[in-house]
This record gives structure tokens, sequence and C-alpha cells, in this order.
């Protein structure tokens, strides 16, 4: 009789042991798959980084190319304010050695009010259009900060 309750001791003990394996066994495939999904969600994260890092390169290209941009509108309007500078300090010279003569006098003096009016409207086209490059770069500094601040 004790051999029949050792052996069958031992036989639920096997059984337990076997199941108990069981359990592991499952417990280990669904570890197993845990990993995998998370190996896969690291892998399209890292792509996604990726993505987002480059965007960001190519914004920081298109920055660069509106920067370098304006600095060369703004060299050009430089140059055309020295030449409007120039035209004026030439007309009043003008203006200046005309005034001799009493019969030219009144057609010389308008066509200098002519030549300043000229001038005065050039300049105002170059402000206005410094203006309008100024607020353009203003803009897209601010939308380069947002898209900055959204990518950190």
């Amino acid at each position: 009789m004790q051999q029949t309750l050792k052996s069958r001791l031992v036989s639920v003990s096997k059984k337990l042991l076997k199941q108990e394996i069981k359990g592991y066994e499952v417990e280990l495939a669904m570890n197993e798959a845990s990993i995998q999904t998370l190996e896969d969600r690291i892998s399209l994260i890292q792509d996604e980084i990726s993505i987002v890092r480059s965007d960001l390169e190519a914004l920081k290209n298109e920055e660069e190319a509106s920067r370098d941009g304006f600095i060369d509108k703004m060299i050009e309007l430089n140059t055309k304010i020295r030449k409007f500078q120039e035209a004026i300090a030439c007309a009043f010279h003008n203006e200046n050695q005309i005034g001799t003569s009493s019969n030219d006098a009144g057609s010389k003096l308008a066509n200098a009010k002519d030549i300043r009016r000229s001038l005065e409207d050039k300049l105002a086209q170059i402000i206005s259009q410094t203006s309008m490059e100024e607020q353009e770069y203003q803009a897209e500094q601010q939308f380069h900060k947002q898209v900055q601040l959204g990518v950190d």
C-alpha cells in the first residue's frame, strides 16, 4: 500500500511538474512575443526619428537658403539706396550749378523738381520693398522657431 501511495504521489508530482513546466513555457512564449512586439515598436520609432531628423535637416537648409536670399536682397537694396543717394547728390549739385542762368532757371527748377519727385518715388519703393522683405523674413523666422519647438 505504501508503494502504491508513493507511486501515486510520484505520478501526481510528475503531473504537477509537467503542468508547471507547460505554464512556464506558455509564459516564455508570451514574453518572447512581447519582446518581439517591443522590438518592432522600437524599430518603428527609430524610423520615425530618422524621418523627423531628415525633415529637420531640410528645414534647416531651407532656413539657411531663405536667410541667404534675404541677405542678398538687403545687399541689393543697399546698392539701390546708395545709387539713389548718389543721384540725389548729383541732382542737387546740378541744380546749384544751373541756377546762374535766368532764362533756363524756371525750366531747370521744374526739371529738378521732377527729378526730386522721381527720386522720392524710388526711395518710397525701396522702403516699401525693404519692409516687405523684412516682414517675409520675420514670418519665415517665426515659422522655423515654431517648427523647432514642435520638433523638440
